[in-house]
């Protein structure tokens, strides 16, 4: 298993209560012998590794709860929820190479990057490991299920969302990553099919910033010196906030800017009036479907793989605080304490 500094929760099945019956002797007689328990059967042997893909990726905790509320739920195996330290591919490898429990049976992975984990991925498929990818899909071939979104749904109801706030007159341009990418093309396909069948905002240019965001804010910067009324930015993922301590400087002086995600940053945003709105997702379940999909495919091997989306959600001022309180839950497993506070005596 990975060094003690990687973050680690082990979340084991509740143990059967076992009750020892003492004979009680009255004379020659002994007491009963008790019922026999009614609980769920014992634990399986064998360990299921539910990995981030980085201590600061804003779904690993929502995640991570997941995998632990299934655990507690019924879990029939013993579910090991792990993170890297940082948050690079080789953080993840290094994370991965030390996986070597022989109980190890199943891998739940949220992949930082896809193309630089497959070799480590291979060799868990190689030695009977059932593998689910979260968020970022892994190849079909190395996995039993999938966890994630319907990418083409989440570029449609972007467009939709950007019609739905922005007025008729206004300008906007669209950053995305190339119709070659596994997650953001199909994201790409369906903004654009959606765009083709609206009347509403003009969208001047089609921007492809290879999903760098050094290169996202470089394209911003550029653009807003050139198009100072610019109305929106429209980001297929959030590229320009990433690695920066201010999120609205990213955007330039007015524009406004809409994405998908609903993570705490994006809420900001919408607070701060930058974000009319965000497209989101009900995330409660996707840690929760990874598990259980990954137990069941150890424990009924099958040729199905099953795929789960996370339906969307639209976030604007007007539902933020409901938002947020459901992003409390699904990060802890319960809403936060909104109860009024007694003022001093």
């Amino acid at each position: 298993m990975p060094s003690p500094s990687t973050c680690r929760r082990a979340v084991h099945p509740p143990a059967l209560a076992v009750i020892v019956w003492v004979g009680l002797w009255a004379g020659c007689e002994q007491a009963p012998a008790p019922p026999p328990p009614t609980s769920r059967p014992a634990p399986e042997a064998g360990v299921i590794a539910f990995v981030g893909a980085g201590r600061n990726d804003p779904l690993w905790p929502v995640l991570r709860t997941g995998a632990e509320q299934y655990a507690s739920a019924g879990a029939r195996m013993t579910i090991v929820t792990l993170c890297p330290d940082g948050d690079s591919a080789r953080d993840q490898i290094a994370l991965l190479a030390g996986l070597r429990d022989p109980d190890l049976r199943g891998l739940c992975i949220q992949p930082a990057d896809v193309a630089a984990i497959l070799p480590s991925l291979s060799r868990f498929f190689n030695q009977g490991i059932c593998i689910v990818s979260m968020i970022q899909p892994v190849p079909e071939r190395l996995r039993v299920a999938h966890v994630g979104f319907d990418e083409e749904a989440v570029g449609r109801e972007l467009a939709r969302l950007t019609v739905q706030v922005l007025p008729a007159d206004a300008t906007f341009m669209l950053l995305h990553a190339g119709l070659d990418d596994p997650v953001h093309g199909p994201r790409l396909i369906g903004f654009e099919r959606q765009m083709q069948t609206s009347h509403g905002p003009d969208l001047l240019a089609e921007i492809d910033c290879r999903g760098d965001p050094r290169e996202a804010r470089a394209v911003i910067r550029d653009r807003a010196a050139r198009y100072p009324r610019l109305t929106a930015w429209v980001a297929l993922a959030d590229w320009p906030l990433r690695g920066i301590p201010a999120a609205e400087e990213a955007m330039g002086p007015t524009a406004a800017f809409i994405t998908f995600g609903g993570t705490p940053e994006h809420c900001a945003l919408i607070r701060s009036g930058r974000s009319p709105a965000v497209l989101a997702a009900n995330y409660r379940e996707l840690g929760i479907k990874a598990a259980q999909f990954c137990e069941a495919a150890i424990r009924h091997p099958s040729d199905h793989k099953p795929v789960y989306h996370a339906p969307l959600r639209s976030v604007a001022l007007s539902n933020l605080h409901e938002y947020e309180r459901d992003w409390i839950l699904w990060c802890t497993g319960a809403y936060p304490d909104e109860s009024p506070v007694a003022p001093p005596p």
